[in-house]
């Protein structure tokens, strides 16, 4: 697809010059890209979801490297290291114990707990806005996981992390550590 059919789609002009369009909607599959104003028109992100969601994305850098090998990628997409942050990460699980009245099997974002195999992350979503890409160590084998969910008690510098069970959920306990926020790679 080219920076002028991504440009003949509906769209939606968000703050600061972002605009969002909405490609191929049917009913399972929504292609969503990210386009900078002052960059002409070139998409940033493009990520295949369930329904419609929000990546938000920074300037190009240049792709991170691991000590131990090449930057991680999710939905096969490599990823670009945007920060890092010091957070207080504690776990939780979809039952009434962690979520009370809204263990209902979904997230705040719309989408059911099974994606990604139960990993993802709640965050403060005026901090880290939902589809946000994290990496929490010692969480999913390292591996990036989504902002897909908030809390109530979600605020600031803290995150939730998602287990299937309320055992393994009190097994992480409370942890600060250094957490990356990533982008996609152009």
């Amino acid at each position: 697809m080219t920076c002028s059919e991504i440009r003949s789609t509906s769209s939606l002009r968000l703050f600061y010059g972002i605009t969002i369009a909405l490609l191929g909607v049917t009913a399972t599959v929504v292609i969503a890209a990210l386009l900078f104003q002052n960059r002409a028109m070139r998409p940033i992100a493009l990520a295949a979801v369930d329904h419609p969601s929000l990546v938000i994305t920074g300037a190009p850098d240049e792709p991170a490297q691991f000590d131990d090998g090449p930057a991680p990628t999710f939905d096969g997409r490599p990823l670009v290291k945007v920060r890092t942050m010091q957070m207080l990460v504690t776990a939780y699980s979809p039952d009434t114990r962690s979520c009370g009245r809204w263990a209902d099997a979904s997230t705040a974002s719309g989408y059911s707990i099974w994606i990604n195999g139960m990993k993802l992350v709640a965050a403060d979503t005026d901090l880290l806005p939902f589809g946000t890409i994290l990496t929490v160590p010692g969480y999913h084998a390292n591996r990036p996981v989504q902002v897909l969910d908030r809390g109530k008690d979600i605020r600031g510098q803290r995150l939730d992390v998602l287990f299937p069970n309320h055992e393994s959920a009190r097994q992480w306990g409370k942890r600060t550590i250094e957490v990356a926020v990533w982008r996609f790679a152009e």
